[in-house]
């Protein structure tokens, strides 16, 4: 039983980031999290990895009518797309259970699409 006086430390209350993880496994550059990309506006991406401007991002809720599936998101996520876009980002996005078909597309990306 915890003592009730016992306050986590940091580490224990850290986020877990499991794309980090797996992209450690595969021998890929470490993606970093909650990465606010835009300039002016306060838009984040799940991951991206940096120095090769690729956005990573997870939308929950689609088969159950959740927040990404409905209209007025999926216009603020087509917004956000066409900005990264502009900016020169690549966004790759995925349902939330696709965490290792993002490790392969990292994979094909990486590898200059060989």
């Amino acid at each position: 039983k915890a003592d009730a006086g016992h306050k986590p430390d940091a580490a224990s209350r850290a986020p877990i980031y499991p794309l980090i993880g797996l992209c450690r496994a595969a021998g890929l550059p470490d993606p970093v999290p909650e990465y606010r990309w835009h300039p002016v506006r306060k838009y984040r991406a799940d991951y991206a990895l940096v120095l090769e401007r690729v956005l990573i991002e997870y939308d929950g809720g689609l088969f159950i009518n959740g927040g990404h599936s409905r209209g007025k998101a999926r216009l603020y996520d087509m917004a956000k797309d066409r900005a990264a876009t502009l900016l020169g980002w690549r966004v790759l996005r995925y349902g939330v259970g696709e965490m290792a078909q993002t490790v392969a597309d990292l994979r094909i990306l990486l590898a200059g699409g060989k």
